[in-house]
């Protein structure tokens, strides 16, 4: 009818303002989301970079620990070596004695050196997915060295001692 009122009915505004809470709720929850995920990312960043920083510190503590093993050996023990070679009786030190000293440090040294050049294209090529454990994994036959590095330790020290009393 023409005088009809061109207001809705109850059930139709309860309708419309239903609708209008679910759409406010959605909102709620796609804002709720979004921060949420930007915090998680946030902190993935914030992890990720940690741990690119740990694997370079690693990186450059081996190569520091390669680099003082290769002068340890050439400019210490095979000087030695060649001092023993050329003039035995002069030399300060004896083969027995430089194999007390110096025991497996070679081995050790290609050890190190292997470890080091597997770590290096991962480390400078680092990213989230990057994983330094292979390295590790692949080396653990040569970890046997350690153990005798370890146990000649303190029989290394009291050589040099010995020989320093001289």
């Amino acid at each position: 009818p023409p005088h009809q009122s061109l207001t809705l009915s109850s059930t139709e505004s309860i309708k419309v303002k239903m609708e209008k809470i679910e759409r406010g709720f959605t909102r709620v929850q796609a804002m709720w989301r979004g921060y949420t995920m930007r915090k998680e990312l946030k902190r993935r960043v914030r992890e990720g970079a940690y741990r690119q920083k740990v694997a370079k510190e690693m990186l450059q503590t081996e190569i520091d620990y390669v680099d003082n093993l290769q002068k340890c050996i050439e400019v210490f023990k095979r000087h030695m070596e060649d001092t023993i070679k050329t003039s035995p009786r002069s030399a300060p030190l004896t083969t027995e004695d430089l194999t007390a000293i110096f025991s497996d440090i070679e081995i050790i040294f290609s050890f190190n050196m292997k470890l080091r050049d597997e770590m290096a294209p991962i480390v400078n090529s680092w990213n989230n997915h990057s994983c330094l454990a292979k390295s590790f994994n692949s080396m653990i036959g040569f970890l046997p060295l350690y153990t005798n590095y370890v146990v000649n330790y303190d029989l290394s020290l009291m050589r040099i001692n010995s020989l320093s009393k001289k």
